[in-house]
């Protein structure tokens, strides 16, 4: 017998993080996505679809152009829960309040800031953590997720 999927009548949105503009003014991230989801379910919607979140080839703006089906695109990151990112730099700064004031998405821009501030708290968490929990969990991490991670990486 034939699985039948119903879900019922629904009413639901599209609606892509890129174009929601987060607490900061930033690029919407997962941090955003709770208020956004009460406010659906205050309107009485039960779904909510978006675009791919996965994290794109280099040069590409398509969420459909993944170069993997598991990495998080670093643009939907909120730097400001990064434990190891002590702050922005003021050049850094000045370029994402650029960014926020264009009216289209600049994720090749977002994703230069972005990425270069992960690479500075990654290595802060490398100077940091030696031995500690957070340390153990993150080579936890990598062995639960070796089948994608260290290609992806390289």
């Amino acid at each position: 017998m034939a699985h039948k999927f119903d879900l019922g009548r629904r009413a639901g949105v599209l609606l892509p993080l890129s174009t929601l503009r987060g607490r900061a003014g930033d690029l919407g991230s997962y941090a955003d996505a709770g208020p956004i989801a009460d406010w659906l379910l205050s309107a009485g919607c039960t779904l909510w679809q978006h675009l791919p979140l996965n994290e794109v080839s280099p040069g590409q703006d398509s969420p459909y152009a993944a170069s993997s089906s598991f990495a998080l695109e670093p643009v939907y990151v909120d730097l400001r829960v990064i434990p190891d990112l002590e702050a922005l730099t003021p050049e850094e700064e000045g370029v994402l309040a650029r960014l926020r004031r264009e009216p289209r998405v600049d994720f090749e821009g977002h994703r230069r800031v972005k990425l270069a501030a992960l690479r500075r708290a990654f290595g802060r968490f490398r100077e940091r953590e030696g031995g500690t929990d957070r340390e153990r969990a993150f080579r936890e991490f990598r062995r639960e997720h070796g089948a994608w991670i260290e290609d992806w990486a390289l």
